[in-house]
């Protein structure tokens, strides 16, 4: 059983995305889920097992591409966490009770 919090999130919605009948909705999640399945691939060695053994030059390249993809997937998911947590503060769902 994995104790990550981020694992735990990512293997919710992989299981939840297939339930989404909303097609905005399912390609919302699943940029969500891009971002934390980057998050997690950093995490891992997977990257120097993935690149293939290659000239110096070739290596970097294929790195700096790989970086911005999981960039870009990670600025997406965050932006969309984001605007969850906003709508979620703004329907009270987030303030203490009491």
């Amino acid at each position: 059983m994995r104790t990550d919090i981020t694992a735990i999130i990512h293997d919710a919605m992989d299981a939840h995305v297939p339930d989404i009948s909303d097609e905005n909705g399912r390609q919302e999640a699943l940029a969500y889920l891009r971002g934390l399945k980057a998050i997690l691939a950093t995490r891992s060695s997977a990257t120097e097992a993935s690149v293939p053994s290659t000239s110096p030059q070739t290596r970097l390249r294929v790195e700096q591409v790989i970086s911005k993809c999981r960039q870009a997937a990670i600025d997406d998911a965050l932006e969309i966490h984001r605007h969850a947590l906003t709508n979620s503060s703004k329907q009270g769902a987030l303030r203490p009770e009491g």
